[in-house]
């Protein structure tokens, strides 16, 4: 991750947004789950965040500028169906939490800090878990009518990178989820 950061600066002398992306999601049983998939669920939606964001922030703040967007999941705010997502949920209200502190502590520098929460979007690790009875159940459940796409999610990702957005968002969480999560 240091060297993501590096690499960044050497390249292009400055660092203004930092998108924490990666994730893994583990669905099942809570008590049926491994200890060591929650460990691996942790490391790389907490820990990865934690430390990307560690080292990307010196640089902005340096700049006193900066636009940090995390990924979180609408499950931290909601339970879906039948369950199998508690330990993945946990480590996304980790994210939210986290970015909520960090956009307090590091609003003075002129960097931002929001999260994105999507729901109901198609993506190759939602693909292993949406089976078809609710692909055609969920989108009658949604105010909008139907699942969400990539460019849903990208969408929320330029705009709280935007300069513009600098007064209007910080530790805010936007859902993007066809309406299931509100307010």
């Amino acid at each position: 991750m240091r060297g993501l950061v590096d690499a960044t600066l050497a390249r292009f002398d400055r660092l203004d947004i930092l998108v924490n992306n990666a994730g893994v999601m583990v669905h099942g049983s809570f008590l049926e789950i491994p200890v060591a998939r929650y460990d691996e669920m942790f490391a790389i939606n907490v820990t990865g965040t934690l430390l990307c964001t560690r080292h990307a922030l010196p640089a902005m703040m340096a700049r006193r500028y900066g636009r940090i967007v995390n990924l979180s999941s609408q499950l931290a705010r909601r339970a879906l169906g039948s369950g199998g997502f508690a330990a993945y949920a946990a480590t996304k209200g980790a994210v939210e939490s986290f970015t909520r502190a960090t956009a307090n502590e590091f609003g003075s520098y002129g960097i931002t800090v929001n999260a994105i929460a999507p729901g109901g979007i198609e993506t190759d690790m939602s693909r292993e878990v949406m089976t078809p009875e609710y692909r055609e159940r969920r989108p009658r459940e949604l105010p909008v009518g139907r699942l969400g796409n990539l460019e849903d999610v990208a969408y929320c990702a330029v705009f709280l990178a935007a300069e513009e957005a600098g007064y209007l968002t910080t530790g805010q969480v936007l859902h993007p989820s066809g309406g299931w999560v509100m307010g």
